[in-house]
């Protein structure tokens, strides 16, 4: 498969300190890849990098073949880039519609921005429903799928999707992880960055573990999940890596009501 995502020998962090030490990564096209890996491994800090909101101070950042470790935020925007953060980042005094359409503020055409909510509408049926709704009336579940609605206004070539889970109870995880596989099989490519490691490896086509800045190990989501390894490397033990999501049902329609307080594992 041809790589979308090409990071080379990257160095980057936050003061005088590097997060990343050497990171080589490459994301393929029209894959869903996940990044799991220990507090403190980096996993983040890669999507800032690859977003533009810090630069890498040595190495290579390409994307479809372009150097894009330098560029600003909003150019990388441009190329196709966008990102669903991990933190809640609707307005919540603005509606759902309004903040959606935040999304396609770089579409010039007022026609051809209407008809992108139109297709995310009914991509996402809850803007539909409580488009005049304050987004802060929305559950935490609910939030998050309008994030993704949003996002998903450009039409992204790649989708930057930073702890999706984070805050939320089991049964609306479940419904997060369900959407991400949903674009995955519309052929969306996905860098997902997950602390529910193996919530996040069981949908992934590609996983990789980050360690101190580096890429550990790599495979398919499957036989990452199955390496005795990676249990070392989260828990300092040679167990497996141990299930921190309980098995619940999906919820559907109004049982997307509720969310765990903000850093609820």
């Amino acid at each position: 498969m041809t790589a979308i995502l090409e990071i080379d020998n990257a160095f980057a962090g936050y003061g005088g300190g590097n997060i990343l030490r050497g990171l080589t990564l490459n994301v393929e096209a029209g894959k869903l890849t996940c990044l799991v890996g220990p507090n403190g491994a980096g996993k983040s800090t890669v999507l800032k990098v690859v977003s533009g909101l810090l630069h890498p101070r040595k190495g290579e950042v390409r994307f479809q073949g372009q150097s894009i470790g330098k560029m600003s935020p909003r150019a990388i925007l441009m190329q196709g880039i966008v990102q669903v953060p991990q933190d809640r980042s609707l307005f919540s005094t603005m509606t759902v519609r309004e903040n959606v359409l935040l999304g396609g503020f770089t579409l010039s055409h007022h026609a051809e921005k209407e008809q992108r909510l139109e297709e995310v509408m009914t991509r996402f049926p809850i803007v539909r429903e409580r488009a005049k709704d304050t987004a802060g009336s929305l559950s935490g579940g609910q939030q998050k799928l309008v994030e993704f609605a949003r996002a998903m206004m450009l039409d992204p070539k790649l989708l930057l999707v930073d702890e999706p889970s984070m805050g939320l109870e089991p049964r609306v995880r479940r419904l997060v992880f369900d959407t991400l596989q949903e674009l995955r099989a519309e052929g969306r490519t996905i860098l997902l960055v997950e602390q529910n490691a193996r919530s996040g490896l069981e949908i992934a086509d590609v996983g990789v573990v980050l360690e101190r800045g580096q890429v550990r190990l790599k495979g398919s989501g499957a036989d990452i999940l199955a390496d005795p390894s990676v249990g070392a490397i989260y828990m300092g033990t040679s167990g497996r890596l141990k299930t921190r999501v309980q098995d619940a049902p999906a919820p559907t329609g109004n049982d997307v009501i509720e969310s765990a307080p903000d850093g609820a594992s």
